[in-house]
């Protein structure tokens, strides 16, 4: 009897030891992973990006912008955007697109420069009238404030006033003339960003930039 049970025990454990070596019972004690499980904390783990161009606000306020482009004094482009005074997309940064892509930015992360616009002010200069049916004619200066602020270190770096003066009125005017003067373009702002930041601001002038207009 001592001899059949002696025998049982080792051919089982021989049995135990032989579906180990095989991997007969690997199967059913390890389950397959589950690759979606794992592509889910894989996705959910990867920081989120920042909005654009809504996470660069603070810059209005002169506060930095962590995930914002540092300003690369070796690179040759650095990239802006244009936001209004109170943080949010101003209309030249939709305009701006085209006139040079490799320094207008479209997100956060290559932003260097938030560029801060300000309302454009209005102002008549002269009126002129004229006898008989002919419409008057009159001339209208315009202003607009523009702040540039590294947008990683919410630094101020550059403060300009971009004004159009309008030229003088003539002795002689077409009919349909009845105004002379416009607002500032963005095509003016940004050929100066563009130089300004090529030389890292080095011009410190807070003089009017003003530009003579038909």
């Amino acid at each position: 009897m001592k001899v059949f049970v002696a025998c049982f025990v080792c051919s089982t454990v021989g049995f135990v030891a032989m579906g180990l070596s095989t991997g007969m019972f690997t199967a059913s004690e390890r389950p397959p992973a589950d690759e979606s499980t794992e592509e889910k904390k894989a996705e959910t783990s990867k920081p989120k990006p920042a909005r654009f161009p809504e996470d660069l606000a603070p810059a209005a306020k002169r506060r930095p912008v962590e995930k914002a482009a540092g300003f690369n004094t070796k690179s040759e482009t650095n990239k802006f955007a244009f936001l209004n005074f109170k943080g949010e997309e101003h209309a030249w940064q939709a305009a701006a697109q085209g006139l040079n892509d490799d320094w207008l930015a479209t997100t956060v992360e290559e932003t260097a420069f938030v560029v801060l616009v300000g309302g454009q002010t209005k102002q008549q200069l002269e009126i002129q009238s004229y006898g008989g049916k002919a419409p008057p004619l009159r001339r209208f200066r315009w202003e607009c404030e523009i702040y540039v602020i590294e947008a990683k270190t919410g630094k101020m770096v550059a403060q300009r006033t971009f004004v159009n003066s309008p030229r003088a009125i003539q002795p002689w005017e077409q009919w349909e003339i009845t105004a002379i003067g416009r607002p500032v373009s963005e095509r003016k702002v940004f050929d100066w960003l563009v130089r300004q930041a090529k030389t890292s601001f080095a011009d410190r002038s807070t003089q009017p930039i003003v530009t003579v207009i038909d």
